[in-house]
């Protein structure tokens, strides 16, 4: 009795999977591994924007943990230092990596 339980259960599952058309619904998992992708490249793109900060005129020689708690607050870097062509393009760059993530 139990085993047919099972089966009707797992029987149900997979007819639940199975769209009107009769094509089968993308898994959880391929949604999952377009969703490490995209994690994986905003990671990448933070860490580039790190290098530019930590190597720049505007920037402090910090670690990366620490600038993952700083780089939100942009107030932190004097006006003369964000006037500079350095800042513009490290802020295009960190832009496009958070408008790429969406």
């Amino acid at each position: 009795m139990l085993e047919l339980a099972q089966f009707n259960a797992e029987k149900h599952q997979i007819r639940q999977s199975i769209g009107k058309d009769g094509k089968i619904e993308r898994t959880s998992t391929e949604v999952s591994k377009t969703q490490l992708t995209k994690i994986i490249s905003l990671m990448s793109n933070l860490y580039r924007s790190y290098l530019m900060y930590r190597d720049s005129v505007f920037g402090q020689k910090i670690n990366y943990s620490t600038y993952l708690k700083v780089f939100p607050s942009l107030d932190i870097i004097p006006r003369q230092r964000k006037m500079t062509m350095e800042y513009r393009v490290y802020i295009e760059t960190f832009l496009e990596a958070l408008e790429n993530f969406y």
